[in-house]
Protein backbone atom coordinates (compact mmCIF):
# COMPACT_ATOMS: atom_id res chain seq x y z
CA UNK A 1 0.00 0.00 0.00
CA UNK A 2 2.98 2.53 0.31
CA UNK A 3 4.13 2.09 -2.25
CA UNK A 4 1.36 2.47 -4.10
CA UNK A 5 0.66 5.53 -2.56
CA UNK A 6 4.32 6.80 -3.35
CA UNK A 7 3.74 6.29 -6.91
CA UNK A 8 0.29 8.09 -7.17
CA UNK A 9 1.43 10.98 -4.99
CA UNK A 10 5.21 11.32 -7.44
CA UNK A 11 2.64 10.61 -10.73
CA UNK A 12 0.47 13.83 -8.96
CA UNK A 13 3.34 15.72 -8.36
CA UNK A 14 4.75 15.43 -11.40
CA UNK A 15 2.26 17.00 -13.30
CA UNK A 16 3.57 20.90 -13.66
CA UNK A 17 -0.33 22.55 -13.48
CA UNK A 18 -0.84 21.05 -9.70
CA UNK A 19 0.16 23.15 -7.06
CA UNK A 20 3.07 22.49 -5.14
CA UNK A 21 1.42 22.37 -1.67
CA UNK A 22 0.95 18.87 -0.50
CA UNK A 23 2.03 19.26 3.01
CA UNK A 24 1.53 21.80 5.66
CA UNK A 25 4.50 23.93 6.88
CA UNK A 26 5.36 22.35 10.00
CA UNK A 27 6.15 23.87 13.16
CA UNK A 28 9.23 21.99 13.53
CA UNK A 29 11.34 21.70 11.05
CA UNK A 30 15.00 21.57 10.20
CA UNK A 31 16.53 24.00 7.20
CA UNK A 32 20.03 23.45 6.60
CA UNK A 33 22.25 24.48 3.96
CA UNK A 34 25.87 23.40 3.29
CA UNK A 35 28.00 26.66 3.07
CA UNK A 36 30.97 25.45 1.12
CA UNK A 37 34.31 26.98 1.68
CA UNK A 38 36.40 24.40 -0.35
CA UNK A 39 37.80 26.16 -3.73
CA UNK A 40 35.82 29.33 -1.96
CA UNK A 41 32.54 27.57 -3.56
CA UNK A 42 30.21 29.89 -1.36
CA UNK A 43 32.59 32.08 0.70
CA UNK A 44 34.91 33.71 0.77
CA UNK A 45 34.81 35.18 -3.04
CA UNK A 46 37.83 38.36 -1.98
CA UNK A 47 41.08 37.73 -0.05
CA UNK A 48 41.95 38.98 3.99
CA UNK A 49 45.50 40.33 2.34
CA UNK A 50 44.52 43.75 4.30
CA UNK A 51 42.28 45.19 6.51
CA UNK A 52 39.70 46.34 3.74
CA UNK A 53 40.22 42.62 2.52
CA UNK A 54 39.39 40.92 6.05
CA UNK A 55 36.24 43.67 5.90
CA UNK A 56 34.76 42.53 2.60
CA UNK A 57 35.52 39.02 3.03
CA UNK A 58 33.30 39.60 6.57
CA UNK A 59 30.70 41.83 4.70
CA UNK A 60 30.36 38.60 2.27
CA UNK A 61 29.72 36.64 4.88
CA UNK A 62 26.81 38.93 6.70
CA UNK A 63 25.12 39.69 3.65
CA UNK A 64 24.94 35.26 3.10
CA UNK A 65 23.65 34.94 6.39
CA UNK A 66 21.05 37.85 6.19
CA UNK A 67 19.74 36.33 3.04
CA UNK A 68 19.47 32.80 4.49
CA UNK A 69 17.54 34.23 7.68
CA UNK A 70 15.42 36.19 6.13
CA UNK A 71 14.34 32.71 4.33
CA UNK A 72 14.05 30.97 7.72
CA UNK A 73 16.74 28.57 7.55
CA UNK A 74 18.11 27.48 11.25
CA UNK A 75 20.93 25.20 10.63
CA UNK A 76 23.87 26.98 8.75
CA UNK A 77 27.12 23.58 8.02
CA UNK A 78 29.72 25.64 7.91
CA UNK A 79 32.52 24.12 6.33
CA UNK A 80 35.50 24.30 8.66
CA UNK A 81 38.05 21.63 7.74
CA UNK A 82 38.48 21.46 4.12
CA UNK A 83 41.38 18.73 3.14
CA UNK A 84 43.65 18.96 6.38
CA UNK A 85 43.76 22.55 6.15
CA UNK A 86 41.13 24.66 8.36
CA UNK A 87 39.61 27.81 8.95
CA UNK A 88 40.52 29.00 12.57
CA UNK A 89 43.93 29.75 14.27
CA UNK A 90 44.74 25.24 15.00
CA UNK A 91 47.42 24.38 16.78
CA UNK A 92 47.05 21.02 15.08
CA UNK A 93 46.48 22.01 11.57
CA UNK A 94 47.28 24.89 9.02
CA UNK A 95 45.16 27.37 7.54
CA UNK A 96 43.27 27.47 3.92
CA UNK A 97 44.92 29.27 1.38
CA UNK A 98 41.38 29.80 0.62
CA UNK A 99 41.07 32.93 3.10
CA UNK A 100 44.47 34.68 1.69
CA UNK A 101 46.11 32.94 -1.04
CA UNK A 102 48.22 31.52 1.20
CA UNK A 103 48.51 29.10 3.86
CA UNK A 104 48.44 32.29 6.21
CA UNK A 105 45.99 33.94 8.78
CA UNK A 106 43.29 36.23 7.76
CA UNK A 107 43.87 38.38 10.64
CA UNK A 108 40.63 37.41 12.27
CA UNK A 109 38.57 33.68 13.63
CA UNK A 110 36.54 32.88 10.66
CA UNK A 111 34.85 30.24 12.44
CA UNK A 112 34.05 32.30 15.50
CA UNK A 113 32.87 35.18 13.63
CA UNK A 114 30.52 33.02 11.71
CA UNK A 115 29.22 31.26 14.94
CA UNK A 116 28.61 34.78 16.57
CA UNK A 117 26.94 35.98 13.66
CA UNK A 118 24.50 33.06 12.99
CA UNK A 119 23.65 32.94 16.80
CA UNK A 120 22.61 36.58 16.11
CA UNK A 121 20.15 35.72 13.42
CA UNK A 122 18.63 32.51 15.43
CA UNK A 123 20.60 30.10 13.35
CA UNK A 124 22.64 27.32 14.41
CA UNK A 125 26.18 27.17 13.09
CA UNK A 126 27.49 23.27 12.87
CA UNK A 127 31.75 22.74 11.81
CA UNK A 128 31.51 20.87 8.66
CA UNK A 129 34.28 19.08 8.90
CA UNK A 130 35.81 17.34 6.05
CA UNK A 131 37.42 14.38 7.91
CA UNK A 132 39.45 11.35 5.68
CA UNK A 133 40.15 13.31 2.86
CA UNK A 134 43.64 15.20 2.76
CA UNK A 135 43.78 16.69 -0.99
CA UNK A 136 46.27 15.96 -4.02
CA UNK A 137 49.63 16.07 -3.87
CA UNK A 138 49.99 19.55 -4.81
CA UNK A 139 47.93 20.57 -2.35
CA UNK A 140 49.72 18.58 0.25
CA UNK A 141 53.08 20.07 -0.53
CA UNK A 142 51.64 23.62 -0.62
CA UNK A 143 50.50 23.01 2.89
CA UNK A 144 53.97 22.07 3.95
CA UNK A 145 55.39 21.04 7.42
CA UNK A 146 52.04 21.41 9.05
CA UNK A 147 49.96 18.52 6.39
CA UNK A 148 49.76 15.37 8.67
CA UNK A 149 50.26 13.76 5.07
CA UNK A 150 53.89 15.28 5.20
CA UNK A 151 54.51 14.94 9.40
CA UNK A 152 53.27 11.50 9.36
CA UNK A 153 53.15 10.16 6.34
CA UNK A 154 52.73 6.72 7.95
CA UNK A 155 49.23 7.34 8.73
CA UNK A 156 48.01 8.09 5.44
CA UNK A 157 47.53 6.60 1.83
CA UNK A 158 47.58 7.48 -1.82
CA UNK A 159 45.06 6.80 -3.91
CA UNK A 160 44.63 7.63 -7.77
CA UNK A 161 46.23 10.79 -6.72
CA UNK A 162 45.17 11.95 -3.51
CA UNK A 163 45.88 11.57 0.00
CA UNK A 164 43.51 10.20 2.32
CA UNK A 165 43.82 9.43 6.23
CA UNK A 166 43.79 5.57 7.16
CA UNK A 167 40.65 4.50 9.23
CA UNK A 168 42.59 1.64 10.18
CA UNK A 169 45.83 3.14 11.63
CA UNK A 170 45.27 2.91 15.35
CA UNK A 171 46.01 6.84 15.42
CA UNK A 172 43.92 8.03 12.66
CA UNK A 173 40.75 8.32 15.36
CA UNK A 174 43.17 10.35 18.22
CA UNK A 175 44.21 12.55 15.84
CA UNK A 176 40.29 13.17 14.47
CA UNK A 177 39.20 13.06 17.72
CA UNK A 178 41.77 16.05 18.45
CA UNK A 179 40.70 18.34 15.71
CA UNK A 180 36.83 17.60 17.35
CA UNK A 181 38.08 18.34 20.25
CA UNK A 182 39.65 21.82 19.29
CA UNK A 183 36.81 23.10 18.15
CA UNK A 184 34.29 21.87 20.56
CA UNK A 185 36.69 23.49 23.34
CA UNK A 186 37.51 26.67 21.85
CA UNK A 187 34.03 27.89 19.82
CA UNK A 188 30.75 28.16 21.27
CA UNK A 189 29.63 25.58 18.25
CA UNK A 190 26.25 24.09 17.86
CA UNK A 191 27.31 20.66 16.38
CA UNK A 192 30.02 18.91 14.71
CA UNK A 193 29.09 17.89 11.31
CA UNK A 194 31.11 14.76 9.75
CA UNK A 195 31.59 14.60 6.07
CA UNK A 196 33.90 12.09 4.30
CA UNK A 197 33.69 9.86 7.64
CA UNK A 198 33.99 6.69 5.23
CA UNK A 199 36.71 4.86 2.72
CA UNK A 200 37.36 6.65 -0.40
CA UNK A 201 35.36 6.30 -3.98
CA UNK A 202 36.67 2.58 -5.42
CA UNK A 203 37.29 1.61 -2.02
CA UNK A 204 38.32 -1.51 -2.96
CA UNK A 205 41.50 -0.17 -4.17
CA UNK A 206 42.44 1.34 -0.74
CA UNK A 207 45.98 0.33 -0.22
CA UNK A 208 45.35 -1.06 3.40
CA UNK A 209 46.01 -4.11 3.10
CA UNK A 210 49.12 -4.34 5.16
CA UNK A 211 47.44 -2.00 7.39
CA UNK A 212 44.54 -4.80 7.96
CA UNK A 213 47.41 -7.61 8.46
CA UNK A 214 49.18 -5.36 11.41
CA UNK A 215 46.06 -5.29 13.42
CA UNK A 216 46.00 -8.84 13.75
CA UNK A 217 42.22 -8.63 13.51
CA UNK A 218 39.55 -11.85 12.74
CA UNK A 219 36.97 -9.74 11.08
CA UNK A 220 36.66 -10.23 7.16
CA UNK A 221 38.54 -7.06 5.52
CA UNK A 222 35.01 -5.39 4.96
CA UNK A 223 33.96 -5.66 8.52
CA UNK A 224 37.49 -4.74 9.98
CA UNK A 225 37.00 -1.05 7.75
CA UNK A 226 33.49 -0.51 8.86
CA UNK A 227 34.41 -1.07 12.69
CA UNK A 228 37.25 1.67 11.67
CA UNK A 229 34.98 4.32 10.66
CA UNK A 230 32.61 3.25 13.60
CA UNK A 231 35.51 3.76 16.19
CA UNK A 232 35.98 7.23 14.83
CA UNK A 233 32.43 7.90 15.26
CA UNK A 234 31.95 6.30 18.44
CA UNK A 235 35.41 8.27 20.50
CA UNK A 236 33.93 11.95 18.71
CA UNK A 237 30.29 10.97 20.07
CA UNK A 238 31.37 10.09 23.55
CA UNK A 239 33.61 12.51 24.23
CA UNK A 240 31.68 15.77 22.68
CA UNK A 241 28.81 14.46 24.99
CA UNK A 242 30.62 13.65 27.63
CA UNK A 243 32.25 17.11 27.47
CA UNK A 244 29.46 19.64 25.95
CA UNK A 245 26.29 17.36 25.62
CA UNK A 246 24.37 20.29 24.27
CA UNK A 247 26.61 20.16 20.97
CA UNK A 248 25.13 17.62 18.26
CA UNK A 249 26.76 15.02 15.98
CA UNK A 250 25.78 14.12 12.45
CA UNK A 251 27.23 13.06 9.54
CA UNK A 252 26.99 13.79 5.71
CA UNK A 253 26.45 10.11 4.36
CA UNK A 254 25.93 8.92 1.25
CA UNK A 255 22.77 8.98 -0.16
CA UNK A 256 21.85 5.60 -0.35
CA UNK A 257 22.45 3.52 2.42
CA UNK A 258 22.16 -0.15 0.55
CA UNK A 259 20.71 -1.39 -2.59
CA UNK A 260 16.86 -1.82 -3.14
CA UNK A 261 15.02 -3.71 -5.36
CA UNK A 262 13.12 -0.13 -6.88
CA UNK A 263 16.59 0.76 -8.09
CA UNK A 264 18.32 -2.03 -9.30
CA UNK A 265 21.41 -0.25 -10.24
CA UNK A 266 22.01 1.91 -7.80
CA UNK A 267 25.58 3.29 -8.26
CA UNK A 268 27.88 3.19 -5.04
CA UNK A 269 25.49 3.19 -1.21
CA UNK A 270 27.28 3.56 2.09
CA UNK A 271 27.06 0.09 3.66
CA UNK A 272 28.24 -2.20 0.56
CA UNK A 273 30.48 0.15 -0.93
CA UNK A 274 32.30 2.85 1.16
CA UNK A 275 31.62 0.91 4.52
CA UNK A 276 30.03 3.18 6.25
CA UNK A 277 27.27 2.45 8.98
CA UNK A 278 24.80 5.28 9.59
CA UNK A 279 22.07 2.47 10.43
CA UNK A 280 24.59 1.17 13.25
CA UNK A 281 25.59 4.29 14.58
CA UNK A 282 21.68 5.40 15.00
CA UNK A 283 21.34 2.12 16.49
CA UNK A 284 23.80 2.11 18.95
CA UNK A 285 22.92 5.82 19.66
CA UNK A 286 25.99 7.66 18.54
CA UNK A 287 24.75 10.24 15.94
CA UNK A 288 21.82 12.85 16.20
CA UNK A 289 20.67 13.36 13.05
CA UNK A 290 22.15 12.03 9.41
CA UNK A 291 22.25 14.38 6.30
CA UNK A 292 22.33 11.80 3.54
CA UNK A 293 23.59 13.43 0.28
CA UNK A 294 20.65 12.74 -1.74
CA UNK A 295 21.93 13.92 -4.84
CA UNK A 296 19.28 12.09 -7.18
CA UNK A 297 15.63 11.88 -8.29
CA UNK A 298 12.24 9.77 -8.78
CA UNK A 299 13.35 6.08 -8.16
CA UNK A 300 16.68 6.70 -6.60
CA UNK A 301 15.26 9.28 -3.89
CA UNK A 302 11.49 8.51 -2.63
CA UNK A 303 11.96 4.48 -1.48
CA UNK A 304 15.35 5.92 -0.05
CA UNK A 305 13.56 8.34 2.21
CA UNK A 306 11.39 5.61 3.46
CA UNK A 307 14.55 3.12 3.88
CA UNK A 308 16.40 5.57 5.73
CA UNK A 309 13.00 6.14 8.02
CA UNK A 310 13.11 2.63 8.61
CA UNK A 311 16.66 2.57 10.25
CA UNK A 312 17.00 5.79 11.87
CA UNK A 313 15.84 4.81 15.54
CA UNK A 314 14.07 7.75 15.93
CA UNK A 315 16.88 10.15 14.69
CA UNK A 316 16.24 13.05 12.45
CA UNK A 317 16.93 12.21 8.80
CA UNK A 318 17.46 15.58 6.79
CA UNK A 319 17.96 14.73 2.86
CA UNK A 320 20.38 16.58 1.33
CA UNK A 321 18.75 18.23 -1.67
CA UNK A 322 20.85 18.78 -4.80
CA UNK A 323 20.38 22.68 -5.78
CA UNK A 324 23.05 22.51 -7.91
CA UNK A 325 21.79 19.98 -10.40
CA UNK A 326 19.38 22.10 -11.35
CA UNK A 327 22.11 24.02 -13.04
CA UNK A 328 22.31 23.37 -17.11
CA UNK A 329 25.96 22.55 -16.65
CA UNK A 330 25.27 19.52 -13.97
CA UNK A 331 22.13 17.78 -15.32
CA UNK A 332 19.08 20.62 -16.05
CA UNK A 333 16.91 19.45 -13.58
CA UNK A 334 13.51 21.43 -13.73
CA UNK A 335 12.26 23.54 -10.07
CA UNK A 336 9.57 21.00 -9.50
CA UNK A 337 12.29 18.44 -9.15
CA UNK A 338 13.33 20.04 -5.70
CA UNK A 339 10.46 21.20 -4.92
CA UNK A 340 8.53 17.52 -5.25
CA UNK A 341 11.32 16.45 -2.87
CA UNK A 342 10.69 19.37 -0.60
CA UNK A 343 7.49 19.08 -0.17
CA UNK A 344 7.45 14.79 -0.05
CA UNK A 345 9.78 15.26 3.18
CA UNK A 346 6.88 16.97 4.98
CA UNK A 347 4.76 13.84 3.78
CA UNK A 348 6.70 11.52 5.44
CA UNK A 349 7.79 14.01 8.23
CA UNK A 350 11.58 13.13 8.33
CA UNK A 351 13.03 15.87 9.50
CA UNK A 352 13.51 18.50 7.09
CA UNK A 353 16.23 19.41 4.25
CA UNK A 354 19.41 20.38 3.49
CA UNK A 355 20.35 22.38 0.33
CA UNK A 356 23.58 21.80 -1.47
CA UNK A 357 24.97 24.14 -1.96
CA UNK A 358 24.33 27.72 -0.59
CA UNK A 359 25.44 29.62 -3.78
CA UNK A 360 22.90 27.58 -5.82
CA UNK A 361 19.91 28.67 -3.17
CA UNK A 362 21.12 32.61 -3.31
CA UNK A 363 21.73 32.80 -6.85
CA UNK A 364 17.96 31.65 -7.47
CA UNK A 365 18.59 28.58 -9.68
CA UNK A 366 15.48 28.50 -11.80
CA UNK A 367 13.52 30.11 -9.37
CA UNK A 368 14.62 27.71 -6.28
CA UNK A 369 15.21 30.79 -3.58
CA UNK A 370 11.70 32.33 -4.74
CA UNK A 371 9.94 29.61 -3.59
CA UNK A 372 11.44 29.21 -0.53
CA UNK A 373 10.85 32.78 0.69
CA UNK A 374 6.93 32.60 -0.82
CA UNK A 375 5.60 28.80 -0.27
CA UNK A 376 8.32 26.73 1.39
CA UNK A 377 9.45 28.49 3.97
CA UNK A 378 6.97 31.57 4.90
CA UNK A 379 7.40 31.15 8.76
CA UNK A 380 10.39 29.73 10.88
CA UNK A 381 10.95 26.56 12.38
CA UNK A 382 11.57 25.02 15.32
CA UNK A 383 14.15 22.62 15.25
CA UNK A 384 13.31 18.88 15.34
CA UNK A 385 13.06 17.04 18.75
CA UNK A 386 16.36 15.17 19.93
CA UNK A 387 15.09 14.43 23.31
CA UNK A 388 16.35 10.90 23.87
CA UNK A 389 18.54 12.23 26.28
CA UNK A 390 16.11 14.84 28.45
CA UNK A 391 12.55 15.06 27.43
CA UNK A 392 11.74 17.00 30.55
CA UNK A 393 9.97 20.35 29.30
CA UNK A 394 11.31 23.27 30.44
CA UNK A 395 10.16 25.66 32.61
CA UNK A 396 8.40 28.55 30.74
CA UNK A 397 9.67 32.25 30.89
CA UNK A 398 7.83 35.09 32.66
CA UNK A 399 6.32 38.54 33.06
CA UNK A 400 6.88 39.15 29.63
CA UNK A 401 7.29 43.14 28.86
CA UNK A 402 6.85 45.45 25.51
CA UNK A 403 8.12 48.43 25.25
CA UNK A 404 7.97 51.06 22.36
CA UNK A 405 11.19 52.59 20.81
CA UNK A 406 10.24 54.91 17.63
CA UNK A 407 9.29 52.30 15.30
CA UNK A 408 10.27 49.00 17.16
CA UNK A 409 8.49 46.82 19.70
CA UNK A 410 11.06 45.68 22.24
CA UNK A 411 10.38 42.30 23.64
CA UNK A 412 11.76 42.00 26.91
CA UNK A 413 11.37 38.81 29.69
CA UNK A 414 12.36 36.89 32.70
CA UNK A 415 14.42 33.89 31.99
CA UNK A 416 12.62 30.56 33.96
CA UNK A 417 15.12 30.85 37.17
CA UNK A 418 18.00 31.43 38.29
CA UNK A 419 19.27 28.01 37.30
CA UNK A 420 18.72 28.63 34.15
CA UNK A 421 20.57 31.94 34.33
CA UNK A 422 23.85 29.45 33.93
CA UNK A 423 22.13 26.86 31.34
CA UNK A 424 21.82 26.82 28.02
CA UNK A 425 18.48 28.14 26.60
CA UNK A 426 16.91 29.92 23.43
CA UNK A 427 13.53 31.08 23.04
CA UNK A 428 10.74 31.78 20.51
CA UNK A 429 8.31 34.30 20.49
CA UNK A 430 4.84 33.97 19.07
CA UNK A 431 2.40 37.00 18.35
CA UNK A 432 -1.28 35.91 18.03
CA UNK A 433 -4.64 37.51 16.99
CA UNK A 434 -6.18 37.16 20.77
CA UNK A 435 -4.86 36.22 23.92
CA UNK A 436 -5.37 31.96 23.27
CA UNK A 437 -2.02 30.36 24.22
CA UNK A 438 -3.61 26.40 24.00
CA UNK A 439 -2.56 25.56 20.59
CA UNK A 440 0.58 27.58 18.95
CA UNK A 441 1.13 27.01 15.28
CA UNK A 442 3.97 27.70 13.20
CA UNK A 443 2.43 30.76 11.05
CA UNK A 444 2.42 32.40 14.37
CA UNK A 445 6.36 32.08 15.14
CA UNK A 446 7.83 35.60 14.96
CA UNK A 447 11.80 34.46 15.39
CA UNK A 448 13.30 31.71 17.14
CA UNK A 449 16.65 30.48 18.50
CA UNK A 450 16.86 33.58 20.52
CA UNK A 451 19.70 33.62 22.82
CA UNK A 452 19.06 36.63 24.89
CA UNK A 453 16.23 37.41 26.80
CA UNK A 454 15.56 40.41 24.76
CA UNK A 455 14.49 40.90 21.06
CA UNK A 456 13.99 43.69 19.05
CA UNK A 457 11.56 43.45 16.19
CA UNK A 458 10.45 46.45 13.86
CA UNK A 459 6.69 47.14 13.63
CA UNK A 460 5.95 46.90 10.18
CA UNK A 461 7.24 42.98 10.04
CA UNK A 462 4.32 42.64 12.64
CA UNK A 463 0.81 41.79 11.15
CA UNK A 464 -1.90 44.28 11.98
CA UNK A 465 -4.05 41.31 13.01
CA UNK A 466 -1.27 40.45 16.01
CA UNK A 467 -2.38 41.95 18.95
CA UNK A 468 -1.01 39.36 21.71
CA UNK A 469 2.30 38.40 22.18
CA UNK A 470 3.42 35.21 24.35
CA UNK A 471 7.55 33.27 24.72
CA UNK A 472 8.71 29.90 25.01
CA UNK A 473 11.95 27.94 25.75
CA UNK A 474 13.30 25.79 24.59
CA UNK A 475 16.35 23.19 26.11
CA UNK A 476 19.75 21.92 24.28
CA UNK A 477 17.06 18.74 23.36
CA UNK A 478 14.77 21.07 21.98
CA UNK A 479 12.02 20.59 24.40
CA UNK A 480 9.77 23.45 24.02
CA UNK A 481 7.80 25.10 27.41
CA UNK A 482 4.26 25.88 27.67
CA UNK A 483 3.99 29.67 26.95
CA UNK A 484 4.55 32.65 28.74
CA UNK A 485 1.22 34.13 29.94
CA UNK A 486 0.43 36.31 26.65
CA UNK A 487 0.80 40.16 27.01
CA UNK A 488 -0.55 42.61 23.90
CA UNK A 489 1.26 46.17 24.06
CA UNK A 490 -1.89 47.44 22.90
CA UNK A 491 -4.80 45.98 25.62
CA UNK A 492 -2.54 47.17 29.02
CA UNK A 493 -4.16 47.99 32.38
CA UNK A 494 -3.14 51.07 33.92
CA UNK A 495 -3.47 51.28 37.34
CA UNK A 496 -4.48 55.11 39.49
CA UNK A 497 -3.62 56.04 42.52
CA UNK A 498 -7.04 54.36 44.11
CA UNK A 499 -6.78 50.97 42.56
CA UNK A 500 -8.64 51.83 39.68
CA UNK A 501 -8.21 50.70 36.12
CA UNK A 502 -7.91 51.75 32.36
CA UNK A 503 -7.81 49.14 30.39
CA UNK A 504 -6.80 49.45 26.98
CA UNK A 505 -9.16 47.82 23.91
CA UNK A 506 -7.62 48.42 20.81
CA UNK A 507 -4.53 49.31 19.05
CA UNK A 508 -6.30 52.95 18.17
CA UNK A 509 -6.10 53.77 21.83
CA UNK A 510 -9.46 53.10 23.23
CA UNK A 511 -9.93 53.07 26.85
CA UNK A 512 -12.69 50.81 29.25
CA UNK A 513 -12.28 52.32 33.11
CA UNK A 514 -12.62 49.41 34.78
CA UNK A 515 -14.81 50.33 38.00
CA UNK A 516 -17.59 48.30 40.14
CA UNK A 517 -20.36 51.45 40.31
CA UNK A 518 -21.41 52.74 36.77
CA UNK A 519 -20.86 56.60 36.17
CA UNK A 520 -22.65 59.01 34.31
CA UNK A 521 -19.77 61.68 32.96
CA UNK A 522 -15.86 61.15 32.55
CA UNK A 523 -13.47 64.51 32.71
CA UNK A 524 -9.98 64.24 32.35
CA UNK A 525 -7.89 67.42 33.47
CA UNK A 526 -4.56 68.30 33.24
CA UNK A 527 -2.27 69.82 36.08
CA UNK A 528 -3.26 73.40 35.00
CA UNK A 529 -6.74 71.73 35.53
CA UNK A 530 -7.93 72.52 31.68
CA UNK A 531 -10.68 70.10 30.48
CA UNK A 532 -8.64 67.99 27.92
CA UNK A 533 -11.85 64.95 27.59
CA UNK A 534 -15.51 64.88 28.42
CA UNK A 535 -17.52 62.10 27.81
CA UNK A 536 -20.74 60.46 28.98
CA UNK A 537 -20.39 56.83 30.29
CA UNK A 538 -18.98 54.27 27.41
CA UNK A 539 -17.42 50.70 26.84
CA UNK A 540 -14.65 52.42 24.75
CA UNK A 541 -13.33 55.63 25.39
CA UNK A 542 -11.39 57.13 22.51
CA UNK A 543 -8.04 58.45 24.57
CA UNK A 544 -5.37 57.25 22.31
CA UNK A 545 -4.86 60.98 21.54
CA UNK A 546 -3.12 61.61 24.95
CA UNK A 547 0.39 61.60 25.25
CA UNK A 548 2.08 59.84 28.47
CA UNK A 549 1.97 61.82 31.28
CA UNK A 550 -0.26 61.57 34.62
CA UNK A 551 -4.07 63.00 34.49
CA UNK A 552 -6.53 64.15 36.76
CA UNK A 553 -9.53 62.13 36.24
CA UNK A 554 -13.07 62.98 37.49
CA UNK A 555 -15.83 60.44 37.55
CA UNK A 556 -19.70 61.76 38.30
CA UNK A 557 -22.69 60.07 39.32
CA UNK A 558 -26.20 60.90 38.65
CA UNK A 559 -27.16 61.85 41.80
CA UNK A 560 -24.43 64.23 41.77
CA UNK A 561 -21.28 62.36 44.24
CA UNK A 562 -17.88 62.68 42.02
CA UNK A 563 -14.50 60.59 42.46
CA UNK A 564 -11.36 62.04 41.86
CA UNK A 565 -7.91 60.32 41.44
CA UNK A 566 -4.76 60.44 39.32
CA UNK A 567 -4.03 58.40 36.09
CA UNK A 568 -0.92 57.84 35.13
CA UNK A 569 -1.18 57.08 31.87
CA UNK A 570 2.18 54.70 29.81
Amino acid sequence: MKWGLLFLWIGIFGCESVALHAAEIPKREMRAVWLTTNYALDWPKSKANSAAGRLKQQREMIRILDHLAAAHFNVVLFQTRLRGDVLYPSAIEPWSSVLTGSVSSPGYDPLDFMIKECHKRGMECHAWMVSIPLGTTSHVRALGKRSIANSRPDMCKQLFGEYYLDPGHPETAPYILSLVKEVVSKYDIDGIHLDYIRYPDKADNFPDKNTYKKSGSELPLKEWRRENINRIVYDIYDWVKKTNPRVKISSATLGRYISLNEAPTPGWTSFETVYQDPKEWMKQGKHDFIVPMMYAKDNYFYPYIYNWQSVSNGRPVIPGLAVYQMERREKDWPLRDITNQIEFTRITSIGGQGYYRAGNLLQNEKGIWNYLIDQAYTSPALLPLMNWNDSIIPIAPSDLQITEDNNEWIFTWNRASEEEESSFATYTLYGLPNADIRCLSANQILRTGIRDNQIRIAKELISSETTYFCVTSCDPSYNESVPSEPTSPYFSKESSNQGISFQRISPKGDYKIEIEDLYAHVVIKNNLNQTLFKHRYSEALPLGFLPSGSYRVILMYEDGKTKNFVWNKL
